[in-house]
This record gives C-alpha cells, sequence and structure tokens, in this order.
C-alpha cells in the first residue's frame, strides 16, 4: 500500500494482520480468507430497495435449492468436511451459512435485523458460505 508516495505496511496504518495457524495451512493448503475492517460506519435499518433485495435472494435461493438436501451443497460439504477435519460434529455444530440455509429452508424467510447484517446473511445465501 502507498501512502504519500511511500510504501507503507498494515501495522503502520494502524491495521491488524489476519493469518491462519500453522496447523490449519498444513491440513487445508488451498484455503482461502479475508477479512473487512471498517471505521466509522452507521449501520441502520435496511432500506426497502435492500429489503426488496434480501427477500427476492431468499426466495431464490429456496428456489434454486428444491429439494436438494443441504448436505449435498458442494460449500455447505466442504465445511462439513472441514469440520470433521477438526474434529467437530458438523450437524451439531453447523457453519453460519448452513445455519443461514436451514432456517430459509426449515421457515421459509429469514428475517431483517440491519443493513450491514441483512447485506452479510444475503450473500452468505446466495453462496452457500459463511461470512
Amino acid at each position: 500500500m502507498t501512502v504519500g508516495g511511500r510504501g507503507v505496511g498494515p501495522c503502520a496504518l494502524g491495521m491488524s494482520i489476519f493469518s491462519y495457524d500453522l496447523a490449519v495451512l498444513e491440513r487445508f493448503p488451498s484455503i482461502v480468507g479475508g477479512a473487512i475492517h471498517a471505521r466509522a460506519l452507521t449501520n441502520p435499518p435496511s432500506s426497502a430497495a435492500l429489503s426488496g433485495a434480501y427477500r427476492d435472494e431468499q426466495a431464490g435461493v429456496l428456489a434454486r435449492l428444491g429439494a436438494t438436501p443441504l448436505s449435498e451443497v458442494p460449500s455447505i460439504a466442504a465445511w462439513r468436511r472441514a469440520f470433521r477435519g477438526f474434529g467437530v460434529d458438523p450437524t451439531g455444530y453447523r457453519s453460519a451459512a448452513e445455519a443461514l440455509l436451514r432456517r430459509l429452508t426449515k421457515q421459509g424467510s429469514i428475517p431483517s435485523i440491519n443493513t450491514l447484517v441483512d447485506l452479510g446473511n444475503l450473500v452468505s445465501i446466495r453462496y452457500a458460505l459463511p461470512v
């Protein structure tokens, strides 16, 4: 990153560095992750446009899933394998994405919370990945 024409590392900008433990990297060498650090945000109730997009996404996800068991969704299956790899029962401790999709398929909808939560949930159910 450059600030004022000079290369500056994340620590100089007051940013934290995200990294995986070596044991995780050894067991899952192709793992990819990321983090978002945001400051000075407001988090109002979702706008009408976001609420509509969120409802539409939920309906689209339900239509795409149909009767497919969540355990057969490729990204959910991958998270279940990862949980098992760490000695965790994936049916007792579900990934955030699986928990959201499970709620959606059982209850028919996921309630709106606020802008940031709704955005994260929308992305999570769209791609079946924890956000």
